[in-house]
């Protein structure tokens, strides 16, 4: 998914891109090979590309101490991948932030 400026479809000139990996933790030893296919273009392009892999409960978990964190995920956009996963991960972090814990 994308996070931070890339996230609000809103690039700026030289700026860099924000991902967010989320996956699941049943899927783990996946991840390593994914990022590379993943980072490695773009790399390659010449992006200033800036990623992080979270399961959705490391997101949950770490937005209740992290207000970046948070902020990025209000702001985070579905690029690919599961959108089933993606509105799992949304559900949960609108119900636990917005409509009451």
């Amino acid at each position: 998914m994308a996070v931070g400026g890339y996230g609000r479809a809103e690039l700026a000139p030289h700026s860099d891109i924000d991902l967010l990996l989320l996956y699941d933790v049943s899927k783990k030893e996946e991840l390593p090979p994914l990022i590379e296919k993943i980072l490695y273009p773009l790399w390659d392009l010449g992006l200033d590309v800036s990623c992080s892999s979270r399961s959705i409960n490391e997101c949950l978990k770490m937005t209740q101490s992290d207000l970046q964190i948070k902020t990025s995920l209000i702001d985070g956009r579905y690029l690919d991948g599961e959108y089933e996963f993606f509105r799992n991960l949304y559900h949960l972090f609108t119900k636990k932030f917005f409509i009451g814990r």
